[in-house]
């Protein structure tokens, strides 16, 4: 799992303390985007891997130094989050991985609650929505044609180096490197993180 901050030491504890609750110990990248309320100290304290910036790089260069970080390590699948992502359940990831496994055309796996848009943002393109494929224990996995974006997704490593290549980075650069893959996207049903209300200073809209 890879995890961005910058400044939201509240809700970064939130987002990563739900998420041993729901699904106890994984490995656990969190990238301090530069950092000044205390959330460096909180991690060397906890046991976490922690790849800390001295300055913001912004989401894009901050997110690829977690996702390369967990690549680099060997892992072949990441759950990318951000720091307002508690878990709202435990992820399956056994049928999660097995998903893709079996789907070589889906990137990734859109986990969190966020409602689909009746556009792709990137290319305009109508969302395209084909009938769900049960994956077991009660969740489902439906198809989209929905871009990659910095959310709660699960999706290969394999596609790093890829976007990587976004010919510019930021988090629209992403997409338009995802959509140049031609891959599809998949969303689980039901999701199992929940976007927290927050302003860009650190400011909870939610304590655990």
């Amino acid at each position: 799992m890879v995890v961005l901050s910058w400044n939201d030491l509240p809700l970064l504890r939130a987002t990563l303390e739900t998420f041993r609750q729901f699904n106890g110990s994984h490995d656990m990248y969190v990238v301090d985007n530069g950092s000044v309320d205390g959330t460096g100290a909180y991690l060397e304290n906890d046991g976490y891997r922690v790849i800390h910036h001295e300055q913001n790089l912004g989401v894009f260069e901050g997110t690829m130094s977690g996702w390369t970080r967990a690549v680099a390590d060997g892992h072949e699948f990441i759950l990318n989050l951000q720091s307002d992502f508690p878990s709202l359940c435990a992820v399956p990831f056994a049928q999660l991985e097995g998903y893709l496994d079996r789907n070589p055309d889906v990137g990734f796996i859109r986990l969190n609650r966020r409602k689909h848009r009746p556009v792709n943002s990137v290319t305009h393109d109508p969302v395209i929505f084909q009938p769900p494929e049960a994956v077991g224990e009660g969740f489902e996995v439906s198809k989209y044609n929905y871009h990659m974006a910095f959310h709660p997704y699960l999706f290969r490593a394999s596609l790093v180096e890829h976007l990587r290549q976004a010919p510019v980075k930021s988090e629209r650069g992403l997409m338009c490197a995802y959509e140049g893959l031609n891959l599809w996207g998949a969303k689980l049903r039901p999701p199992c993180f929940e976007t927290l209300p927050c302003n860009r200073h650190g400011t909870p809209g939610w304590t655990p």
